[in-house]
């Protein structure tokens, strides 16, 4: 008797366990990110390494139940950390049919995890702070080529944890673009 009420209590904790284990898996897109360590905080040794043992299991999971959508999306994670938009003068834009520039933007991984890459948007305004164009950039088209070369799996594995990337990207502008924001998202 007291055998069978082992059992019964094992097979609970079993099944406890393994419901655990599946709700960690279908809510990993936002339980990891708000558990992840922060590159601009000092995490503590234990949140640490609770944050490795998550990982692990998550990634356990995801060799068992064949995971596919690759690395996490989360904009919270990203940080746009400088942005530039070298404009040609008016005068100097009369003197040139075509009004050459070029967008520098920096932008940060501030998690300790791979998180996807995001799309960037620059919105160029005129002189009233008015739209006068927006242009999306995906992933592809904004990261830097040496970056894409070394990252070779960057599309299903985001970028790395703290990674920080540089990119200049030349554009055509509009004659009458006299500011800009950029931001970034997901599709």
């Amino acid at each position: 008797m007291v055998f069978a009420r082992l059992s019964k209590l094992a097979l609970i904790f079993v099944l406890v366990c393994v419901l655990s284990f599946l709700a960690l898996h279908f809510t990993r897109d936002r339980l990891l990110p708000f558990a992840a360590p922060q590159i601009d905080q000092t995490p503590s040794a234990l949140h640490l390494e609770t944050f490795a043992t998550l990982l692990r299991v998550d990634q356990m999971l995801c060799e068992s139940l064949s995971c596919t959508e690759g690395a996490i999306r989360d904009f919270s994670a990203w940080k746009i950390t400088s942005s530039a938009l070298g404009m040609q003068t008016a005068q100097q834009a009369s003197k040139a049919p075509a009004n050459p520039s070029v967008l520098e933007v920096e932008v940060q991984n501030r998690l300790m995890m791979p998180i996807a890459l995001p799309h960037l948007e620059l919105t160029l305004t005129d002189t009233d702070e008015s739209a006068v164009q927006l242009i999306v950039f995906t992933p592809e088209e904004w990261l830097p080529a040496s970056w894409r070369e070394s990252h070779t799996q960057f599309e299903r594995n985001g970028a790395p944890g703290g990674e920080s990337i540089r990119s200049l990207i030349p554009l055509q502008l509009p004659s009458n673009a006299a500011g800009y924001r950029v931001r970034l998202f997901y599709p």
